[in-house]
């Protein structure tokens, strides 16, 4: 299948605020992707260390990296300015601490798979910053064959835990695009008002459970979203999005702890 966009089928988008420590690790593992397919396009969000002169020096000579910098935003809009920039049909996210599996280049070139639906989820694993070492598999309660929609998926959250993160999934553009789905800025826990927004317009879903995302335990905020957001107004958010989808009585329960979210109802 040929992309309709300007010479990538892929765009990475990886938003970067203060990561000097891990931004070449994370670069690293998608660079050698095949250049032909994948864009990497890294929104450097007002960093205050080295992030951008690591980016500069390690891999300035990469001709498929567009690095984009802004004043200090916050992920959300980082994101934002990433799916606007990307020339790539599908795009995937990846955080600026975290590092892809490079056996994820064989799973990307099924582009027909891919383009078989909206998105394809696939499967993250959480790594120790000390070692790198396995903690935990985080996996879906889904069949992974089947071609579902977003009803398909809430009835199935009803029941068993649904992982939302935003980088955990290869998104068609076009289609967030068309149904005006971006992330909201200035809120915690971004990720599940996405995954509500598109999980409501979503017709073709796909999963896997095959592992292809280390992401690191430890979760870093930005200036802005410290600045901006208030428990009571991202709460609220989040209790119209699970009513709006699941029903009057529907209710989202998240902790403390970014990686745990239950949906009831």
């Amino acid at each position: 299948m040929e992309s309709v966009y300007m010479g990538y089928f892929y765009s990475i988008i990886i938003p970067a605020w203060n990561v000097e420590k891990y931004i070449e690790k994370c670069i690293r593992s998608c660079v050698n992707f095949n250049n032909r397919e994948f864009e990497i396009i890294i929104i450097n969000d007002g960093s205050t260390d080295s992030t951008l002169e690591v980016i500069n020096q390690k891999f300035g000579d990469n001709d498929n990296i567009r690095v984009i910098t802004t004043a200090n935003r916050g992920l959300s809009e980082a994101r934002n300015e990433g799916i606007r920039q990307s020339q790539g049909e599908y795009l995937i996210f990846l955080d600026a601490d975290d590092w892809l599996q490079q056996d994820m280049e064989d799973f990307l070139k099924n582009k027909d798979k891919i383009a078989s639906c909206d998105v394809f989820y696939f499967g993250a694993q959480k790594v120790s910053d000390e070692n790198n070492g396995i903690l935990s598999k985080s996996l879906y309660p889904i069949k992974t064959d089947d071609v579902l929609n977003g009803k398909d998926v809430i009835k199935v959250g009803k029941k068993y835990y649904i992982p939302v993160e935003a980088w955990r999934g290869v998104y068609r553009k076009q289609f967030l695009i068309d149904k005006k789905i971006c992330f909201v800025s200035g809120i915690l826990y971004e990720d599940v008002a996405f995954w509500f927004s598109f999980i409501k317009n979503a017709g073709k879903l796909r999963y896997t459970n095959d592992v292809f995302y280390n992401y690191m335990k430890d979760i870093q905020v930005s200036d802005f979203v410290k600045e901006q957001v208030q428990s009571k107004d991202y709460i609220s958010r989040f209790s119209q999005w699970s009513t709006v989808w699941c029903g009057e009585k529907a209710y989202l329960f998240f902790m403390l702890d970014y990686n745990n979210y239950y949906i009831g109802a």
